[in-house]
């Protein structure tokens, strides 16, 4: 007869085979996992899946990010053209990421302090900041 030793007591083969068991019966259950809708498989995509990522994209837009792509096409142009306030490239080439870094974290916290529930109040910002950087800028 084998034996070995447990913490507690001495046991006997069959016993400490149906110790571990027991032990290890929760982690023998991998259809509860499935019971639980926590599969470990992606759900495939559905067409209100991706149109309601579109609603929530149109939903979150706003000026400063209608601003990003002009801002990238002013600062483009005025590298080529060498026209426009800043006549520097090494310093226009330093100002456009500062700039678009700049006005996507000020949208990223303006959308996060409202919550996006003032959208009302996110545009007239954001527009009036628009309009006083352009004022000045060109």
């Amino acid at each position: 007869m084998i034996t070995l030793q447990h913490p507690i007591k001495k046991l006997q083969l069959k016993e400490f085979r149906n110790l571990l068991k027991n032990e290890a019966q929760p982690l023998r259950k991998p259809e509860t996992v499935f019971r639980n809708n926590l599969s470990v498989f992606p759900k495939p995509l559905n067409k209100e899946t991706v149109t309601g990522f579109q609603s929530s994209l149109f939903k979150r837009l706003s000026p400063f990010l209608l601003a990003v792509p002009v801002l990238t096409i002013i600062f483009g142009y005025q590298l080529v053209t060498g026209t426009g306030a800043v006549h520097s490239d090494l310093l226009l080439l330093i100002l456009f990421p500062f700039a678009i870094t700049n006005v996507l974290f000020i949208d990223f916290f303006l959308w996060n302090y409202f919550a996006g529930k003032k959208k009302v109040v996110i545009w007239f910002l954001e527009l009036f900041a628009i309009i006083i950087a352009a004022y000045l800028f060109f």
